[in-house]
């Protein structure tokens, strides 16, 4: 196919282009050096999740949210307990990713809301303030939060001031709003996945990457994003089918990726959960732009299993 054609069968600006996203980037100090985990997005997510639910909840000493009948207006429900209500759709996506990759004594808390999700940011930056008083992951490492910054489309920063009554936030802005049509393949010749992509494919996760597979799993995802948090429409059967046989056209020049094996532990389970994934570089020659959109989405919305946490975050 050619990208008019292409374009005409699925264009994913047209797809999901409404799909707002709200992208904050906390900038925080350690109080101590500590043995933390290589990516954080696991420890943050837990650790806001406690905090909010803490801030706001009533009957937080219970165990579970299942009975309470606040759930439909309760902002920690609504983020970290909210099961699939929609028929077709068994798993459920969650409308946020945090990712955070430990360096030193400072780290960098990116946070990206979708689409209703976004309304939430308050309340999370609120818990986010109080989380400082309990601790970052299982050694309770306090830190102070220093700076506080939304990323606009243009790259431009915008400094936010949560403490304050008014807080100018400009988003969120539309998907459509972050993807660059001038790019093209002589600005992206690399593309590294930087955390761990998880995809589970016939019961076992690949330790190979499937290239089809990878962006069969990136259009599940945004489809889920925008049908949950967007009111979006879910995909047609032909457009599904359709896709699967333009992604076995996929190809990528050269690609140097290596499984990482990773474990959390978690609070829930009592136990040890793995993480592993696969990481490294990839590198493109001559790739059309209807391409290198889809590159750019994965970079915008991570991808494969524990997206939410941070992992399968691509940069270019």
């Amino acid at each position: 196919m050619t990208i008019h054609s292409l374009n005409n069968f699925f264009n994913p600006e047209e797809r999901f282009g409404k799909l707002k996203i709200l992208y904050i980037k906390v900038f925080v100090e350690l109080t101590k050096n500590a043995q933390l985990p290589s990516f954080l997005g696991f420890a943050w997510r837990g650790l806001l999740g406690h905090s909010l639910r803490q801030l706001i909840c009533l009957f937080h000493k219970q165990k579970t949210c299942k009975n309470c009948e606040m759930q439909h207006h309760c902002p920690y429900f609504q983020l970290f307990e909210l099961g699939s209500t929609i028929s077709g759709f068994s798993s459920t996506v969650r409308g946020y990713v945090f990712y955070s990759q430990n360096t030193h004594n400072l780290n960098v808390l990116e946070i990206k809301l979708f689409g209703k999700t976004a309304q939430y940011i308050y309340i999370l930056m609120a818990a986010l303030r109080k989380a400082q008083k309990i601790g970052l992951g299982a050694e309770r490492v306090r830190f102070e939060i220093k700076k506080v910054v939304e990323v606009c489309p243009d790259g431009q920063e915008n400094i936010l001031s949560f403490e304050q009554k008014d807080v100018n936030i400009r988003g969120p802005f539309p998907l459509l709003h972050w993807l660059d049509n001038d790019l093209n393949s002589d600005y992206i010749q690399e593309i590294k996945i930087v955390s761990p992509v998880r995809l589970r494919q016939k019961g076992k996760y690949l330790t190979r990457m499937d290239w089809p597979f990878f962006f069969f799993s990136l259009t599940r995802r945004l489809e889920m994003l925008n049908v949950f948090f967007n009111d979006g429409e879910i995909l047609s059967r032909e457009e599904w089918q359709g896709l699967k046989e333009i992604f076995k056209q996929v190809k990528v020049d050269k690609e140097e990726l290596h499984w990482l094996d990773l474990k959390r532990y978690s609070s829930r389970q009592r136990k040890k959960i793995p993480l592993g994934g696969l990481v490294g570089r990839v590198y493109l020659n001559n790739v059309s732009s209807w391409w290198l959109k889809w590159w750019q989405l994965a970079s915008l919305v991570h991808v494969g299993k524990g997206a939410g946490m941070g992992l399968g975050k691509i940069v270019y």
